[in-house]
Protein backbone atom coordinates (compact mmCIF):
# COMPACT_ATOMS: atom_id res chain seq x y z
CA UNK A 1 0.00 0.00 0.00
CA UNK A 2 2.84 2.39 0.85
CA UNK A 3 4.52 1.52 -2.46
CA UNK A 4 1.30 2.34 -4.32
CA UNK A 5 1.14 5.74 -2.60
CA UNK A 6 4.76 6.49 -3.56
CA UNK A 7 4.14 5.41 -7.17
CA UNK A 8 1.10 7.70 -7.31
CA UNK A 9 3.13 10.67 -6.05
CA UNK A 10 5.94 10.04 -8.56
CA UNK A 11 3.49 9.56 -11.45
CA UNK A 12 1.67 12.77 -10.52
CA UNK A 13 4.96 14.68 -10.52
CA UNK A 14 5.70 13.34 -14.02
CA UNK A 15 2.20 14.12 -15.31
CA UNK A 16 1.36 10.43 -15.73
CA UNK A 17 -1.93 8.97 -14.55
CA UNK A 18 -1.93 5.39 -13.27
CA UNK A 19 -4.68 2.93 -12.41
CA UNK A 20 -4.55 -0.63 -11.10
CA UNK A 21 -6.78 -3.54 -10.13
CA UNK A 22 -5.80 -5.93 -7.35
CA UNK A 23 -7.19 -9.40 -6.70
CA UNK A 24 -5.77 -12.40 -4.87
CA UNK A 25 -5.98 -16.10 -5.70
CA UNK A 26 -4.34 -18.90 -7.60
CA UNK A 27 -2.71 -18.52 -11.00
CA UNK A 28 -0.37 -20.28 -13.39
CA UNK A 29 2.91 -18.71 -14.52
CA UNK A 30 5.07 -19.78 -17.42
CA UNK A 31 7.28 -18.91 -20.36
CA UNK A 32 5.47 -18.66 -23.70
CA UNK A 33 7.10 -18.51 -27.12
CA UNK A 34 10.12 -19.97 -28.91
CA UNK A 35 11.62 -17.08 -30.85
CA UNK A 36 10.84 -14.37 -28.29
CA UNK A 37 10.06 -16.05 -24.95
CA UNK A 38 7.88 -14.04 -22.56
CA UNK A 39 6.89 -14.59 -18.97
CA UNK A 40 3.08 -14.75 -18.65
CA UNK A 41 0.48 -15.14 -15.91
CA UNK A 42 -2.78 -17.03 -16.53
CA UNK A 43 -5.95 -17.70 -14.59
CA UNK A 44 -9.17 -16.26 -13.20
CA UNK A 45 -7.19 -14.19 -10.68
CA UNK A 46 -5.37 -12.38 -13.48
CA UNK A 47 -8.60 -11.88 -15.44
CA UNK A 48 -10.39 -10.46 -12.40
CA UNK A 49 -7.54 -8.03 -11.68
CA UNK A 50 -7.57 -6.93 -15.34
CA UNK A 51 -11.34 -6.28 -15.21
CA UNK A 52 -10.92 -4.27 -12.02
CA UNK A 53 -8.19 -2.17 -13.69
CA UNK A 54 -10.39 -1.53 -16.74
CA UNK A 55 -13.20 -0.12 -14.56
CA UNK A 56 -10.91 1.81 -12.23
CA UNK A 57 -10.90 5.61 -12.28
CA UNK A 58 -7.61 7.19 -13.29
CA UNK A 59 -5.23 7.70 -10.37
CA UNK A 60 -6.81 4.94 -8.25
CA UNK A 61 -6.31 1.32 -7.24
CA UNK A 62 -9.47 -0.78 -7.31
CA UNK A 63 -9.45 -3.74 -4.89
CA UNK A 64 -11.57 -6.85 -5.05
CA UNK A 65 -13.68 -7.74 -2.02
CA UNK A 66 -11.24 -10.58 -1.25
CA UNK A 67 -8.26 -8.20 -1.12
CA UNK A 68 -10.22 -5.72 0.99
CA UNK A 69 -11.05 -8.49 3.48
CA UNK A 70 -7.41 -9.58 3.64
CA UNK A 71 -6.13 -6.04 4.24
CA UNK A 72 -8.75 -5.27 6.87
CA UNK A 73 -7.86 -2.05 8.66
CA UNK A 74 -4.20 -2.21 7.54
CA UNK A 75 -4.84 0.20 4.66
CA UNK A 76 -6.63 3.51 4.24
CA UNK A 77 -9.41 2.60 1.80
CA UNK A 78 -12.45 4.42 0.46
CA UNK A 79 -15.62 2.70 -0.72
CA UNK A 80 -16.33 3.47 -4.38
CA UNK A 81 -19.81 1.88 -4.42
CA UNK A 82 -21.07 -1.15 -6.25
Amino acid sequence: VELAKRMHMIASDLGVSLRAGLHTGSLVAGIVGDRLPRFRLFGDTVNTAARLEQHCPSGCILLSERVTDLLGQAADMQDCGE
